[in-house]
């Protein structure tokens, strides 16, 4: 399922199928009766999808597993443009998928650091030739809680912080300046010991990104607000083939993003 590519206010939400059919996607009410699913608007990398009645009224969209938990239906945006990409041959906005409820709700510049195992929080930066340090930094954009961008600011410019791709066991995390320069990104613990960060492992559309110290040990990397709200630092896929993108010339395995902490996974 994806949000299409359309001019109208109301960006229709179809299942594509393989030859390039598109379906329609409605909600069912209980006198049977059809109500569109659109997405209605963006924020950032969000597009947040309604189901409409004869009214006009939202009716928000929900994946509801069998213990209760609820999470959220949204269009997924990697591209800062309209155009996301193409799926077998339809131009499409969005990717839809079913997200954890965000904590946050204001426009907001996050603290990425990594967790010592004792408590302790470890600064991750970007790192360039010459072992100038650089702030990494989550953005938080008001009406965007679930993907938040990771962000590099090296002189003046919010470069984009990626897996790439590797034959080694685990991933390098790195940022990309405009002009594909690619930066080193680390974990700095206060004896001045640099540790790599990296995607360690991938189930489904998720690489779980973690700091790595002499001994092997893996430290989480958390985004953090100024009031202790945490989110995941995650490596994020939208397709199953490879590259999933290519920024700045260089091919991407995997977007770094801040996503919200989802409860443990039942069936």
């Amino acid at each position: 399922m994806k949000v299409l590519l359309d001019d109208a206010r109301l960006a229709p939400v179809k299942a594509i199928g393989e030859d390039g059919t598109t379906f329609d996607v409605k909600a069912l009410t209980a006198d049977e009766t059809q109500l569109d699913v659109n997405g209605v608007s963006r924020a950032g990398n969000i597009v947040h999808i309604k189901a409409i009645d004869p009214a006009g009224e939202y009716l928000g969209v929900k994946a509801i597993a069998r213990d209760g938990r609820l999470y959220d239906v949204k269009g997924v945006k990697m591209a800062e443009g309209a155009r996301e990409r193409t799926v077998s041959g339809v131009a499409i906005a969005a990717h839809v998928k079913a997200l954890p409820p965000g904590v946050a709700s204001e426009s907001a510049i996050w603290h990425v650091k990594a967790i010592h195992p004792e408590g302790r929080t470890l600064d991750i930066k970007a790192l360039d030739a010459s072992g100038a340090i650089h702030d990494i930094k989550a953005i938080m954009l008001a009406g965007n809680q679930h993907i938040v961008d990771v962000k590099a600011f090296i002189d003046g410019t919010a470069a984009p912080v990626k897996v790439l791709f590797s034959g080694d066991t685990y991933a390098p995390v790195k940022a990309i300046g405009p002009n594909g320069t690619i930066y080193d990104v680390k974990a700095l613990t206060p004896e001045g010991q640099q540790l790599d960060v990296k995607g360690v492992s991938r189930v489904g559309n998720l690489t779980d990104i973690k700091a790595i110290d002499a001994d092997g040990e893996l430290y989480g990397v958390k985004a953090i607000s100024r009031t202790g709200l945490l989110y995941d630092v995650k490596g994020v896929q939208m397709l199953e083939t490879t590259p999933e993108a290519i920024v700045n010339g260089v091919d991407v395995a995997a977007h770094i993003k801040a996503l919200p902490q989802a409860s443990a996974a039942r069936n």
